[in-house]
């Protein structure tokens, strides 16, 4: 289903809507220069919107802006991480809540969680996110997911209560076994780890990034022809860039515990 509160595409639609309706000739005189004047500017402000939406839709803008949050993998100078904590993402819910999957980045998250956790079985999988009661949370889908990786029960942590970037940090601290001076993990989606890196930051010493590697995509022509899925992706990228900033000015005045 679409947002038409957050889609570019429905507030395209809005303006050209408006757009079209101030194009529409006046039934009242008035200075005909004036309002050719007016009827140009509207005119371009809407070719002006066209150009921009289709570029917005490039796979080529999307993937500038999926670098411009990447960060690399970094792993603290002594020791290894006693939880690995992968952050939850949204999933597709169903009539049945035994039938609630996991979205494309939530199940790469968990792969790339296991994955790690397989170079360091010594660790314990913490898999943190809410969900839409009654459906089970993202910790909960995760966790079910895990057990056909053969992740053992005895390692894994179930944290159903975060809501979003800035709870994950908080609830996990109040986990069995977790301080601020706990060495943790975290894995998240590559173009989301910026933002949960500073807010882990503000609550531990010592945090591992095992960000999701990226898709790699050939290029092609095809790299500036407009696609939907690139606009979605685009929308994405560009909510993640005013989140960190929202974030941070939430942030001010709050000393970080950790060296970011």
């Amino acid at each position: 289903m679409v947002n038409l509160v957050t889609s570019p595409l429905a507030w395209y639609l809005l303006f050209v809507l408006i757009g079209l309706l101030l194009l529409r000739p006046s039934k009242h005189g008035g200075n005909r220069r004036s309002r050719h004047d007016g009827t140009r500017r509207i005119a371009n402000i809407l070719i002006g919107l066209t150009l921009l939406l289709g570029l917005a839709s490039t796979p080529m803008v999307e993937v500038l802006l999926e670098r411009s949050l990447r960060l690399d993998r970094v792993s603290a100078a002594e020791g290894s991480p006693e939880f690995i904590i992968v952050l939850g993402g949204s999933y597709v819910t169903s009539t049945a809540p035994e039938e609630d999957v996991l979205n494309t980045a939530s199940a790469r998250r968990l792969l790339h969680g296991v994955n790690e956790w397989r170079s360091n079985t010594q660790a314990r999988l913490v898999l943190s996110g809410n969900g839409y009661p009654p459906h089970l949370s993202a910790a909960d889908l995760m966790a079910r997911d895990a057990a056909d990786y053969d992740v053992p029960d005895s390692l894994l942590v179930v944290e159903p209560l975060a809501k979003n970037t800035r709870e994950h940090p908080t609830e996990v601290l109040r986990l069995p076994g977790v301080t601020s001076t706990t060495h943790v993990a975290v894995v998240t989606s590559g173009w989301h780890m910026r933002r949960a890196r500073r807010e882990f930051c503000r609550y531990f010493e010592r945090i591992d990034l095992y960000p999701v590697p990226p898709v790699e995509r050939v290029r092609s022509l095809n790299y500036v022809v407009p696609r939907a899925g690139s606009l979605s992706g685009t929308t994405r990228l560009v909510r993640e860039w005013v989140g960190i900033v929202w974030y941070a000015i939430r942030g001010i005045g709050i000393e970080a515990v950790g060296d970011c």
